[in-house]
């Protein structure tokens, strides 16, 4: 399931710097969607970039909630 896969993407993020500084250096949604797809792939991981849009939209749902 590609949505285990960006959960298991996430959490190399956490662990890796230069992954983080990559993923912040992208120029807007699309090209940050398209990444992390990319970036997913290659540590071997299945991630759709529906799975990154649905990720995103709920940690703004929860961002959103928690500030309400």
């Amino acid at each position: 399931m590609t949505a285990e896969g960006l959960a298991a993407f996430s959490e190399l993020v956490v662990d890796d710097a230069a992954l983080r500084h990559e993923l912040l250096g992208t120029d807007g949604r699309q090209q940050f969607v398209n990444l992390v797809v990319q970036l997913a792939e290659a540590a071997g991981l299945e991630v759709e970039p529906r799975d990154v849009e649905e990720g995103l939209r709920a940690r703004r749902r929860a961002w959103q909630e928690r500030w309400m």
